[in-house]
């Protein structure tokens, strides 16, 4: 397979020592995700199994964050390059183009991160990402799989190679836009996410604003933060039905952008349950300022799905993003344990702030 550096831009002396090689995600055929995890897995000794695969009844199937820390599973550091290859083809079997170039990119910023805060190698790592397998991969049973990182995390169930849960889904983005004198410098990892929600905001009448903006201040963090199961965040809003056929199709496709960074399949699975549900269920509500720089805050609320996305944190140049679905995170209920999980609540029902 072809093999080149993450992003065709000039690096650093410094970073480009470090910098990974990553296949390019075109190179990969169509497996399917229980064919590449039987292959991933096969690539491993003993010893890498051990860390890699879990019991599919396991607590640490819920146990996700997206916060840089050390994690359970198997780091691509601690992978050959030839299995490195076999997590990237899982990976493509169930993100799609841009899904593949997205943690691509999250993955060289971290190398970014590193030259601005002169942070230890060690703490950001872009490959410190790890694959973890829950179960045997089987076409008649269930079992799971999970990518995870700073800024990542993406979480599948299955029955065979049936996907019956694709959440919880984060990505986030720090710097949201990559300053001057940076390498990457402009570079913006979820621009769509941010400049079609805002066009949308501003679209409204007054009428329709005084529905929309909840709130002129936007919360620190995502609300659902990193908790086990997603709790709905009122009714608030503007409803479908109180939008014109143009804002309408502008919330479609706002939805579409954050369901795209999957494979066309789950994708287009997602957005037909929400067809099933109607769209007449769904909410916007925004909080914050409209002008870019500003701190700001939206979700969108259907029946059965909550996007959350938040640019506050680092003067208000730090992306989270989420999208869980309230019956079938982890492909079903989870464990109860930690319901308001890492992110406890703070006065009305805001986050305190970290930078993550």
């Amino acid at each position: 397979m072809t093999r080149r550096t993450a992003l065709v831009l000039s690096v650093p002396a410094a970073i480009a020592a470090s910098a990974i090689m990553i296949t390019n995600s075109n190179a990969f055929k169509a497996a399917t995700p229980t064919k590449a995890a039987t292959s991933f897995l096969a690539t491993l000794d003993q010893a890498q199994v051990k860390v890699a695969q879990y019991e599919f009844d396991a607590d640490e199937r819920f146990n996700f964050h997206f916060v840089p820390k050390d994690r359970n599973g198997l780091a691509f550091r601690a992978m050959n390059a030839a299995q490195q290859a076999a997590a990237l083809e899982l990976m493509s079997s169930c993100l799609s183009q841009l899904g593949m170039d997205r943690v691509r990119s999250i993955r060289d910023t971290e190398l970014v991160l590193r030259s601005m805060e002169k942070a230890p190698a060690e703490y950001r790592n872009p490959d410190k990402y790890y694959i973890t397998v829950f179960g045997t991969p089987s076409k008649d049973k269930r079992w799971a799989w999970r990518f995870e990182g700073h800024h990542v995390t993406l979480n599948w169930t299955m029955e065979g190679d049936k996907v019956v849960g694709s959440t919880p889904q984060f990505f986030g983005s720090n710097p949201a836009r990559i300053p001057e004198g940076q390498n990457m410098a402009g570079f913006r990892l979820l621009p769509k996410e941010e400049d079609n929600a805002r066009a949308l905001v501003k679209s409204l009448s007054a009428e329709q604003a005084a529905k929309a903006i909840i709130s002129d201040k936007a919360p620190a963090d995502i609300l659902t933060g990193a908790n086990r199961e997603a709790m709905r965040q009122g009714e608030a809003g503007i409803a479908f039905d109180a939008l014109t056929s143009e804002q309408q199709k502008a919330l479609k496709d706002l939805v579409g952008i954050h369901a795209a960074a999957q494979s066309d399949k789950i994708s287009r699975a997602r957005l037909a349950s929400i067809n099933k549900d109607g769209w007449k269920t769904v909410v916007f509500a925004w909080m914050g300022g409209m002008e870019p720089g500003q701190g700001h805050y939206y979700r969108i609320q259907g029946k059965s799905f909550l996007v959350e996305y938040d640019c506050t944190q680092n003067n208000n140049n730090h992306i989270h993003a989420a999208w869980r679905d309230f019956g079938t995170d982890f492909g079903g209920k989870a464990a109860s344990a930690d319901v308001l999980g890492d992110h406890l609540l703070s006065g009305h029902g805001i986050p305190d702030q970290k930078s993550r």
